[in-house]
């Protein structure tokens, strides 16, 4: 990425806003199909996890030609619904070992396995204290039952209030 956000170009396309329903086998073959009009493709990778359903990534044997299938396709309906395209934020495995070769490819995954360990911690770090904050909440209220109690008799904090006030053993002189 460059410092003002924007993902700088290279071989492989990430493609999002695609049908979650659709079967990773067919899809693999129609973006194969679709994306291959622009260019030769080398791969297309698309996972069926649910974090990952819905976007692929379609990598190319060259920039331009990713950058041709993103001008092009921007906004193509597929599956019923528009794909969102630009440029995969790394490269993929493939481009890195055509272009580098099995050393680099070794290193690539090395580096991008410890910034995904990286981030996994972030994730960790940032989710540990709502489910703390959630557990001493839940620690603090009185445990309560759907079930009523014994003998049918429901107790009186599930009960809508009264309306009406009794009142015992008020003084005489009270008034």
């Amino acid at each position: 990425m460059s410092d003002d956000g924007e993902t700088l170009p290279n071989a492989t396309v990430y493609a999002r806003n695609i049908d979650e329903r659709v079967k990773i086998p067919a899809l693999l073959a129609t973006l194969t199909e679709v994306f291959g009009e622009y260019g030769n493709v080398v791969q297309v990778i698309a996972k069926k996890s649910l974090k990952r359903r819905g976007q692929a990534f379609v990598v190319y044997d060259s920039e331009e030609s990713a950058q041709n299938a993103i001008d092009e396709l921007q906004g193509f309906e597929i599956f019923g619904k528009q794909m969102h395209l630009d440029f995969a934020k790394t490269r993929s495995d493939a481009t890195v070992l055509r272009e580098g070769g099995e050393d680099e490819l070794e290193s690539h995954k090395k580096q991008r396995l410890a910034e995904k360990e990286r981030k996994q911690a972030i994730e960790a770090a940032n989710a540990k204290p709502v489910k703390r904050v959630a557990a001493e909440e839940l620690a603090e209220r009185p445990a309560k039952s759907t079930k009523p109690a014994q003998g049918g008799v429901v107790p009186d904090e599930y009960l809508p209030p009264n309306k009406i006030l009794f009142l015992r053993d008020v003084p005489e002189d009270y008034g």
